[in-house]
């Protein structure tokens, strides 16, 4: 919301999700060229959220007319517009934004946020299955790429260390 933003950080979430990276969770560091777009399939278990984020550092934009931005302010200085979606079977979900309109109201999930450099989608409740994350640019990027940070939540892998042997050796 417009006075509490993104909420508080959960470290405990933080490191599970950091240490579970390329098994229950993904985190990366891409580079979105002018023009290109971004994919990646991830599997949902259908047990916990599905919560895919997109974070980068904009360049300076232009102040509005020359005057000193107000928080929540509706002008637009966002330089590199990046969007992620994520897609299954038809479905389309978006990340959240605070309504333009009424920014006192929750926020809300139904097109594309254009003003911040912090994207999350959280699909609460996500049937089993392939989803299709997709990042994406509008207009034209400046320095003709944008570098951005990468992290999913929520799925599963095929990945796993299995022993090939059935003794166990202690060391003393």
């Amino acid at each position: 919301d417009p006075i509490f933003g993104w909420g508080l950080l959960n470290a405990k979430k933080a490191a599970e999700t950091i240490s579970t990276n390329g098994l229950a969770s993904w985190i990366s560091e891409e580079k979105l060229t002018q023009g290109n777009s971004f994919t990646m399939t991830v599997k949902s278990d259908g047990f916990n959220p599905l919560i895919a984020s997109i974070t980068w550092t904009d360049v300076p934009g232009e102040p509005n007319n020359g005057q000193r931005l107000i928080p929540n302010d509706s002008f637009k200085a966002l330089v590199n517009d990046l969007d992620i979606r994520i897609s299954k079977d038809g479905a389309v979900f978006y990340p959240w934004r605070l309504n333009s309109i009424s920014p006192m109201l929750p926020a809300i999930q139904n097109s594309d946020n254009d003003v911040d450099n912090v994207e999350i989608i959280k699909i609460n409740n996500p049937t089993p299955g392939d989803y299709l994350i997709t990042i994406t640019h509008k207009g034209n990027l400046v320095g003709g790429a944008q570098d951005y940070s990468l992290v999913v939540t929520g799925i599963t892998s095929n990945f796993a260390l299995i022993s090939n042997s059935d003794d166990v050796e202690i060391c003393s």
